[in-house]
């Protein structure tokens, strides 16, 4: 195998680096105990050297032109060797040597420019406005990145680390350091971080989610006003109602994008032009422009009760709603246990109705909040009534439907998951990592360690909150009161 490494420093190998670095593959041993390779630093770096596929001990040096030893990794056997140091501009020298035995290895080595401070007090200064400024550099284990921008009014504050190429956590800090909010999402995931600030000075830290990862990086800031005072004023008023004096009007739930306003509810008349009511209740869904104006209204009846309790707005703009169709309730007079079912609907942003689902549970079914993950799946909520002679038992339920309408199963024999024999949920929301958090009412104990593969799996983390009780350590909650639960 050819000897590619100089023997002395004075021989030593030159070696351009660049960002994505170079490898070199050798040998050392006992007839070639020293490597030496040479690079130069047109300015302030980051420089980084890995020795891999050892057989036998083999160790690695970093020196400076006059050959003081700047860094070392001495592991022993063969286990990997690597230095992570931030160097000036000038002249470097890599040294591999033996140990014991004979062994070929692969040397890699990169370098990237370090334009950000490596402590608080070296912090780049910047001057994040209302157009977001951006940052391109690298960290690793031994290199964090500090910078330092100052607020003369109060203002929100946007930070986002893109393009990594390595796991990097975000950090924001008051100028002592302190840290105020931090992001740290796994792998390349971009991170982001938006908060408002007082005047003032304010760090951000930039650094690797453990000593061995590396990352290059790109840090985006914007800072905009945002006026102390919290006094609202009204931009438009509008009333929506039927016709008909001797008729009500309820609107229940409320969601809007950058373009539109949907508003819920339900009406003893008609307010959708050129139809009439068809029953005793119906419910409809109105859009507004986002200046107020309204696009059209559209209802829906059967002969007894229609509410619509619930709309979430999608990533197109289309509107989804939830509530309740046909209901009435139970009679003795008339030997009836009632009727009522949970409604669902999809609806497209020009009016049309891109599709609706009814579900049945128990002899009434109502639906009171919906809520949508990033794919657009709907999350149903609500409570169901089983009758039985003359005692009756409530019960609440989640359901899933994809974009188009289908009932997706929770698991092979559930498409719907009963989360209390014993309540009705009120309320639903999803975050971003598609964790759902419901919240109603119950007068029974709720515990989780009774929740089994075709009930709702809740990511392994189940708690319970109700009313002013504190959780208990089985995580189960106390009967006869508000709750939350994920």
């Amino acid at each position: 195998m050819s000897d590619l490494g100089g023997n002395t420093q004075r021989q030593a190998r030159n070696v351009g680096l660049t960002t994505r670095g170079v490898r070199l593959a050798d040998f050392v041993g006992r007839s070639d105990p020293n490597d030496f390779y040479q690079v130069k630093m047109l300015g302030k770096s980051s420089l980084d050297l890995k020795l891999s596929g050892l057989t036998a001990d083999a160790n690695l040096e970093l020196r400076n032109a006059a050959g003081r030893i700047l860094k070392a990794s001495r592991l022993g056997g063969t286990s990997n060797e690597a230095i992570s140091l931030n160097v000036a501009a000038g002249t470097y020298v890599v040294r591999v040597y033996q140990q014991s035995g004979d062994t070929r290895y692969a040397l890699n080595m990169s370098a990237n420019p370090d334009a950000a401070g490596d402590t608080p007090a070296q912090a780049r200064r910047i001057s994040p406005g209302a157009t977001a400024v951006r940052y391109r550099d690298y960290v690793n284990g031994a290199d964090n990145d500090f910078y330092v921008f100052r607020l003369a009014e109060r203002k929100q504050v946007n930070l986002a680390l893109a393009r990594l190429t390595g796991d990097a956590t975000l950090q924001l800090r008051d100028r002592t350091g302190t840290p105020l909010k931090t992001s740290r999402q796994p792998g390349t995931t971009a991170e982001t971080i938006r908060e408002i600030l007082n005047p003032g000075i304010y760090q951000i830290r930039v650094l690797t989610a453990n000593r061995t990862a590396n990352a290059q990086y790109t840090l985006s800031a914007s800072a905009i006003p945002k006026p102390s005072s919290t006094q609202l004023s009204a931009q438009w008023l509008r009333q929506l109602g039927a016709a008909n004096s001797n008729s009500n009007d309820y609107s229940y739930d409320v969601a809007a994008n950058s373009n539109s306003v949907y508003l819920v509810g339900s009406t003893e008349g008609s307010l959708q032009s050129g139809s009439s009511n068809a029953g005793k209740q119906d419910g409809y869904i109105s859009q507004y422009s986002s200046n107020g104006t309204l696009q059209w209204t559209r209802q829906i009846g059967t002969s007894n009760i229609d509410v619509l309790s619930g709309v979430a707005i999608g990533r197109t703009g289309s509107a989804y709603v939830a509530g309740a169709v046909d209901l009435s309730a139970p009679s003795l007079s008339s030997l009836s246990f009632g009727s009522g079912k949970a409604y669902v609907a999809r609806y497209n942003t020009d009016g049309s109705q891109a599709w609706e689902r009814q579900l049945a549970r128990g002899n009434i079914a109502a639906a009171a909040g919906i809520a949508l993950d990033s794919a657009d799946n709907a999350y149903l909520a609500g409570g169901f009534v089983n009758i039985s002679g003359f005692s009756a038992s409530l019960g609440a339920f989640v359901a899933k439907y994809d974009a188009n309408g289908n009932l997706r199963p929770w698991a092979t024999s559930a498409d719907i998951n009963n989360i209390t024999n014993s309540g009705v949920i009120s309320g639903i929301t999803v975050d971003q990592t598609g964790n759902i958090y419901v919240t109603g009412i119950t007068d029974a104990s709720i515990n989780t360690s009774n929740l089994n593969s075709d009930s709702l799996n809740f990511n392994n983390l189940d708690t319970a909150l109700t009313g002013e009780d504190a959780l208990s350590p089985n995580m189960t909650a106390r009967a006869e009161g508000s709750g939350l639960t994920r």
